[in-house]
C-alpha cells in the first residue's frame, strides 16, 4: 500500500479535528458574547445541552486525532516493510552475483 496515501488520510483526519475545534470555539465565542444577559429555566436547559455538545465535540476531536495517529503509524509500518523487502532483494541480488562470479557458496 502507498504510505503517501495513508499519510494523506492521516492529515485529513487531523485537519478535520482542527475544523471541529474551530467550530466549537466559534460557538463558545458566540455564546459568551450573546449569552451574558440570558437567564432563566431555558438558559439552564440550554447550558446543560451545550455541555453535552462540548463533550461530543471533544470526543470527535479525540477520535479524529487517534485515527490520524494510527494512520501515521500504519504508514510508518508500510515504509519499514518496503525497506525490509528492498534490503532483502538487494542481498539476494548480491548473493546471486557472487554465485555467477564463482564466489562463495
Amino acid at each position: 500500500m502507498d504510505s503517501g496515501k495513508i499519510r494523506a488520510m492521516a492529515q485529513a483526519y487531523s485537519q478535520a479535528a482542527g475544523l471541529v475545534r474551530e467550530c466549537e470555539s466559534r460557538l463558545r465565542g458566540t455564546l459568551e458574547f450573546n449569552g451574558g444577559t440570558w437567564t432563566g429555566n431555558r438558559k439552564e436547559k440550554f447550558n446543560s445541552k451545550y455541555q453535552d455538545a462540548t463533550k461530543a465535540f471533544n470526543s470527535v476531536v479525540t477520535e479524529f486525532m487517534e485515527t490520524s495517529s494510527e494512520l501515521n503509524k500504519a504508514a510508518l509500518r508500510c515504509e519499514q516493510i518496503l525497506h525490509d523487502l528492498l534490503e532483502k532483494e538487494r542481498l539476494q541480488q548480491l548473493k546471486l552475483l557472487e554465485l555467477q562470479k564463482g564466489g562463495p557458496r
